[in-house]
């Protein structure tokens, strides 16, 4: 199950990371900023956010369960997994470029079924989830490419 976890905090992250894009949206007056403060603070550098993300996805690698991975990040950034699917099924991405939208709304869905499947045990919906997600394509790519290509600059 530790794989799985791992992976599924990773997933989480990108879904983290992605979000701190909801400042176009809030600039743009399509939604509230109340919620959203912490992940507004992210860095809006790319690579600057994605080390900013770093403890807390390696606090929720080593968690015990997949409730106890998510809660990593819910603690830190006051927004569940529920709450980044809702974000990013927001209509009014399609006037925000190259940001959010329902690529990631599908990408969060996804997330959250990998998250049930650790939850349950399941190793055979755990791979199917995990299959799914690192092929999942995202605006400009793949999820596992770009994975790849956030860890892939030193901190």
């Amino acid at each position: 199950m530790s794989d799985a976890i791992r992976e599924l905090a990773d997933y989480v992250s990108l879904l983290y990371h992605e979000a701190r894009n909801v400042r176009h949206l809030i600039r743009a007056n399509h939604i509230s900023a109340d919620g959203w403060e912490k992940i507004v603070n992210l860095p809006t550098n790319r690579d600057e956010a994605w080390r900013a993300i770093q403890p807390v996805r390696n606090e929720a690698r080593k968690a015990e369960s997949a409730s106890t991975c998510l809660a990593a990040f819910e603690q830190r950034f006051d927004v569940d997994l529920e709450g980044l699917q809702l974000l990013f099924e927001n209509p009014n991405w399609r006037h925000a470029g190259l940001y959010g939208g329902n690529a990631w709304a599908q990408i969060a869905a996804s997330v959250s079924q990998l998250a049930h499947a650790v939850q349950s045990g399941e190793v055979s919906d755990q791979d199917v989830a995990m299959s799914a997600l690192r092929s999942a394509r995202h605006n400009t790519g793949t999820v596992d490419a770009k994975l790849q290509s956030l860890d892939a600059n030193p901190a």
